[in-house]
């Protein structure tokens, strides 16, 4: 039999069953006719406000307005009402009732309800007395074996959302074995609709969010990887909350519900921080007054009147805004290159158009008629759950392949850094040649694995030797093949000139040009009798004897091909120090003060040994990170 059948037999049952009787308004029921379980729709009459009178047999609710269960107020003329106590009164006449009834009663917006048969409460919801929301499940109510029976409905207060149609969702009346049956097949259907779907997402969004976490462990420094787990995470603690709320498992009181209203918009804060760190966003003053209200709104589900008119804005506001921001930066990072955003803006789109839809929904203004609800078997799911999963399969599945090209390009890199390192090490000599009537002692210690500093130190044929230190603009890979081309060239050069300034212009050509920034450098040619020869590309001045030598300075490598460098020429006599170093230790920064070590103390250290400068700059800046690669040359006349 075909669901179509099944309705209209149960109406020919239904108008066989009940029929309206006098005096008007009364309804009678033939019990011999019930063969199943029917709802009884009324109409019933209603009134707002609260007074145990209204449960006696002998009131007078003739000029109460009728209300069918699920009636919107504007069809019985009136406007949305706030949270209050609502009363509905039923006539029945019963006839035939040779065996016990009983009704079941459902309620909207999880409100509570007592149950009142010609004056005696006859049944109670779990949370009617205490005053708190609770989504119970529906069960059985004996009804007195009496011919007429006046059935007078109170129904509490919600602390949920806004009142637009009647509290009673529906009631049943049959035999009451016959009603227990079906209150405990719809508690079943329930659990196979809501339920199941609501805790199997959590084990999509456990196991979503604990892989997440696991691949932010393993790359720390992408915080999109801690937000995305902390969503899936938060998300959880949701879906299972709700799913303790239909199961009718706690009360609702007024902190319950802060708390999981708290919970609802902390999925969108999470969610917001993962696509700003995703899409690398850079103007956050606009996002972070967003979280702001996103901490503080919540707040309205405790205000006085929130349900009619500050909560219901609020929500509209904040699903609004969080599709605008998440919809806005993705379609940037896109648009900026990043195709894993573009990857995200359809599922968003989707998701956001759902999400809106349903938070105004709530407010009786459904602007998009879809079906929501779909069932396969025994098994139903929503329209939102179907597209929340395939939404978070999505986000983690992009997640997966960023992750992947990072860790790809991070062994890449890690594997080019190691060649540089291996090359640099080469270049950068770790025993200093033996020169005769020269003591050199030197100092290395690079910002990161690999430096932009770099020093060499060539014996001359007719004795002495050529010395060249410099500090290429920039750190890392690009800084150490700019210093692999650098000392290639001057180890050629040098070959067929000993004058630092030919040298200096001979590097200077070399560099020009390749879009590798710019270098200071200078260049020493010490003679075998201590006469020297300096060629500075602006570079800091040695120090002879703790004085600042003043060299001509010309343009540093790499401006212009054309640059031409003079030569300085002095002694360093037997038993003098000539003191080299690169702005590394000037500039080491003190970590609490952000004072820098500076010219003058550099100067006065400048008479000590290589070591003891390298060292008293970096316990200058101890606890800060190394800016700048360090490097000291001490040269002595022996």
């Amino acid at each position: 039999m075909s669901a179509r059948q099944v309705r209209a037999q149960t109406a020919a049952i239904a108008s066989k069953a009940i029929s309206t009787a006098s005096p008007p308004g009364s309804i009678t029921i033939d019990a011999a006719k019930l063969d199943s379980v029917l709802s009884l729709d009324g109409p019933w009459r209603f009134h707002l406000g609260d007074d145990t009178a209204f449960a006696s047999p002998s009131f007078d609710d003739s000029t109460w307005p009728l209300l069918k269960p699920a009636q919107t107020f504007d069809s019985a003329h009136l406007s949305v009402i706030p949270r209050s106590y609502t009363w509905l009164r039923l006539h029945l006449h019963v006839l035939n009732a040779n065996y016990p009834l009983g009704v079941s009663i459902a309620t909207n917006h999880q409100q509570q309800f007592e149950l009142y048969a010609n004056g005696q409460r006859i049944g109670t919801s779990p949370g009617a007395i205490s005053d708190l929301s609770q989504l119970s499940k529906p069960f059985a109510i004996a009804l007195p074996a009496q011919q007429d029976l006046v059935l007078a409905l109170r129904i509490g207060r919600s602390y949920s959302e806004t009142v637009t149609s009647s509290p009673l969702a529906g009631i049943q009346i049959g035999a009451l074995p016959a009603v227990s049956t079906s209150v405990d097949l719809a508690s079943i259907r329930n659990f196979n609709d809501f339920v199941l779907t609501d805790l199997l997402s959590c084990l999509v969004l456990l196991a979503s969010g604990t892989l997440v976490l696991i691949l932010f462990l393993t790359q720390r420094s992408h915080k999109e990887y801690l937000w995305l787990s902390a969503n899936c995470f938060v998300a959880m603690v949701f879906l299972g909350l709700l799913a303790a709320l239909e199961l009718g498992l706690f009360a609702i009181s007024r902190s319950i519900y802060l708390l999981f209203t708290y919970f609802g918009w902390a999925m969108i804060f999470t969610n917001l921080e993962f696509v700003a760190r995703f899409t690398k966003v850079r103007r956050r003053i606009p996002l972070r007054i967003f979280e702001v209200y996103l901490v503080l709104a919540p707040m309205l589900v405790i205000a006085p009147g929130f349900a009619g008119s500050l909560y219901f804005p609020a929500l509209v506001i904040m699903s609004v805004s969080w599709f605008v921001f998440a919809l806005t930066y993705l379609i940037q990072s896109y648009r900026r290159g990043n195709g894993e955003s573009g990857f995200l803006v359809l599922p968003y789109i989707l998701l956001g158009i759902l999400y809106v839809g349903e938070n105004v929904s709530r407010g009786n203004v459904r602007f998009v008629h879809i079906r929501d609800h779909f069932t396969w078997g025994y098994v139903g799911t929503r329209l939102a759950d179907i597209d929340s999963v395939v939404f978070m399969v999505i986000i983690v599945a992009v997640v997966l392949y960023r992750f992947n090209r990072v860790s790809k390009d991070g062994e890449r890199s890690a594997a080019e850094l190691e060649a540089a390192r291996t090359v640099q090490q080469v270049l950068i000599p770790e025993e200093l040649p033996s020169i005769a009537g020269l003591s050199i002692a030197s100092v290395y210690q690079p910002a990161q694995l690999v430096g932009g500093d770099f020093f060499q130190i060539m014996p001359v044929a007719q004795g002495g030797a050529l010395v060249v230190l410099g500090d290429v603009s920039g750190k890392g890979i690009q800084a150490a093949m700019t210093v692999s081309l650098l000392v290639g060239a001057f180890r050629t050069a040098a070959e067929t000139t000993v004058s630092p300034a030919v040298l200096m212009e001979t590097l200077n050509r070399r560099l020009h040009g390749r879009g590798v920034g710019f270098t200071t450098c200078l260049i020493l040619n010490i003679a075998a009798n201590g006469e020297v020869a300096a060629a500075n590309a602006g570079h800091l001045r040695p120090y002879l004897n703790g004085t600042e030598l003043e060299l001509e300075v010309g343009l540093p490598l790499g401006f212009t091909p054309d640059a031409s460098y003079l030569e300085t020429h002095f002694i360093l006599c037997p038993a003098c120090t000539l003191t080299l170093l690169t702005d590394g230790v000037v500039e080491a920064t003190h970590p609490t003060t952000r004072e820098l070590f500076g010219f003058d103390r550099t100067q006065a250290m400048s008479t000590q040994s290589a070591e003891a400068i390298a060292a008293a700059a970096q316990l200058f800046g101890h606890g800060a990170p190394q800016s700048d690669d360090i490097t000291v040359l001490t040269i002595t006349h022996t």
